[in-house]
């Protein structure tokens, strides 16, 4: 189910699932159905944390080289906190550590196969956060070949989803990647740095 984004506080996320029973967070959910040659595929999806940053100078996006303009994002390992995931990347990319006031929204999707009953489920969580030292006007990347901007409008190439607001404490539009396809080929990644693992859950039911 989907509902209006809100800012929910908390104060630690090792367990992305958790957030389902959140009474504060709608979570958008979704169920796709996948054949079962895509399944490895769709498995090998990785959770990922969307960090939004934004002031009066716009909001603050990355570009790897590769994926276009998008708000820093950042593969959740398996059994790691997904806040303290934010805050270390984040660090990593831009010299500066983050409070987190929250999160604003949370999308998870489930790709079943019928045949066998498999299914699997990726998430993605957008945080709603402050850096704890100014970045400056012209931010440098602390990753090679990358560059970080204000943006108050999207550049170009920018990712239609990840278009900023300006003049905003908070976020009018979500902050998230490009929605992918619903082929289950791997996402576009806005991440510095590369994904090796994936957190990922597998079930099998009883017919």
């Amino acid at each position: 189910m989907t509902g209006p984004d809100s800012l929910v506080h908390i104060d630690s996320l090792s367990d992305l699932e958790s957030l389902l029973d959140h009474p504060d967070l709608a979570v958008e959910t979704r169920t796709e159905p996948i054949d079962a040659a895509d399944f490895d595929a769709a498995e090998a999806w990785t959770d990922r944390v969307v960090v939004g940053v934004a002031d009066g100078r716009g909001v603050l996006l990355y570009d790897d080289g590769h994926h276009g303009w998008t708000p820093p994002a950042f593969e959740v390992p398996d059994d790691e906190d997904a806040l303290a995931v934010a805050d270390r990347e984040f660090a990593a990319l831009t010299g500066t550590h983050l409070s987190i006031s929250g999160v604003l929204h949370a999308r998870r999707r489930t790709f079943t196969v019928a045949d066998d009953d498999r299914e699997t489920a990726v998430w993605n969580v957008l945080l709603w956060a402050t850096p704890d030292t100014r970045i400056p006007d012209d931010p440098e990347s602390e990753a090679d070949d990358a560059d970080l901007a204000w943006r108050d409008a999207a550049p170009d190439d920018a990712p239609r989803s990840s278009q900023p607001t300006s003049n905003a404490s908070r976020p009018r539009r979500r902050l998230a990647p490009t929605r992918p396809s619903r082929s289950p080929t791997r996402p576009r990644s806005p991440t510095p740095r590369a994904w090796t693992t994936r957190r990922s859950r597998t079930t099998r039911t009883s017919r």
